[in-house]
Formats: C-alpha cells, structure tokens, sequence
C-alpha cells in the first residue's frame, strides 16, 4: 500500500492525462493557482505534452493574468478557470448560480474533474 502522496500523485496523473478536460486548460490552471499562491518553482514548470501540443506562454500568461478579458478562451474555458480560481481564493463564492453558469459548459463530470484537478494540481504549493 503506497502512501496517501503517491496514491494522490497518481489520482493526478490519471486526471490530468486521461480526463475529458483539454489537457492545456489544466495545465493552464495549474500554472494560474500556483501563481496565485506565489510558487515561483510550479509556476513555472510546463507540461511537455502540452508544449508539443501547441500551449505557448502568450497563451499561459493570458490565462494567468487576465484570462476573463482575453479573447484567447472561449466563454466555456474562462469557466473553468474561473472555477479553479475561486475555489483559491474564495469558494464561498461558488454557489448554486455559478454551478448553472458551470453547467451550460461542462457536464457534472466534466465539473467535478476541473474542480479534483484544480484542488490536487494546486498541491501543497496552494496552502496559504
């Protein structure tokens, strides 16, 4: 039996390889919570698969900055990272209005991965 930080590791992993989340929305994501939370080392990793798959850093800073007035998301995509970002910095705010505005984008899977991701890719870099 592994530990309770490599079964999570590997949680993760799957979610973040295998999930129906576009993987450079992720990785988006995870740049942006480790930015909020002032992690300069997980700020600045990048995922190679996303690289090589054509996230760029005009893109991840976009989504990091200013991803609600940038018109390099789709309205479904600035969801998301609306999602990740205030389940950071105030998940009080997510109620039953903004999991309507979830729901005419993502499904309830689609959802509860975005917000599993968000909360595990965040890691212990987002513990304020």
């Amino acid at each position: 039996m592994g530990s309770l930080f490599s079964r999570s590791r590997l949680t993760l992993k799957r979610s973040f390889a295998e999930d129906v989340v576009d993987h450079k929305l992720k990785e988006i994501i995870r740049i942006l919570l480790a930015s909020r939370a002032g992690d300069d080392h997980f700020s600045g990793l990048r995922s190679s698969t996303t690289l090589r798959g054509g996230l760029d850093e005009v893109t991840i800073a976009a989504g990091v900055d200013d991803y609600e007035r940038s018109p390099r998301f789709a309205e479904a995509e600035e969801w998301a990272l609306k999602f990740a970002d205030q389940m950071y910095l105030n998940p009080d705010g997510i109620d039953v209005e903004f999991h309507a505005g979830m729901k005419k984008h993502y499904t309830e899977a689609q959802s509860m991965g975005i917000g599993a991701f968000s909360t595990m890719g965040c890691r212990s870099s987002c513990v304020r």
